[in-house]
């Protein structure tokens, strides 16, 4: 949820960098109307981080994994981005792109609508 960004993706690292997956696909939050989570949402007991903290968390990942060989693939439809390279080599590239998107996009677009 919102402010745990960092957190979550140093976790994140860890468990990949400890389970070595093949291929990593990371993706924005969409949840069925019926999901636990939506109600709680809609309750206001969770508050879902927006696409800025989303994007912030996803070059924090990318900063931490130490992994070779990985395919990394990254979706972003609020702000249309996608991003996709395989790790080590391309991370500067993927996180150059997901900077860049947080400079470029309206801050209106990064919020978070229930």
């Amino acid at each position: 949820g919102r402010g745990r960004g960092m957190e979550n993706a140093e976790a994140t690292a860890a468990f990949f960098n400890r389970t070595r997956p093949a291929r990593i696909i990371n993706f924005s939050l969409f949840l069925h109307r019926r999901a636990p989570l939506a109600r709680m949402i809609e309750e206001g007991r969770f508050v879902p981080a927006d696409e800025r903290e989303n994007l912030q968390e996803d070059i924090q990942l990318l900063r931490a994994l130490e992994l070779n060989g990985v395919v990394y693939d990254s979706f972003y439809d609020c702000v249309g981005l996608r991003v996709r390279g395989t790790l080590p080599e391309d991370r500067e590239k993927m996180v150059g792109r997901l900077a860049e998107r947080l400079a470029d996009t309206p801050e209106a677009l990064f919020a978070w609508v229930p």
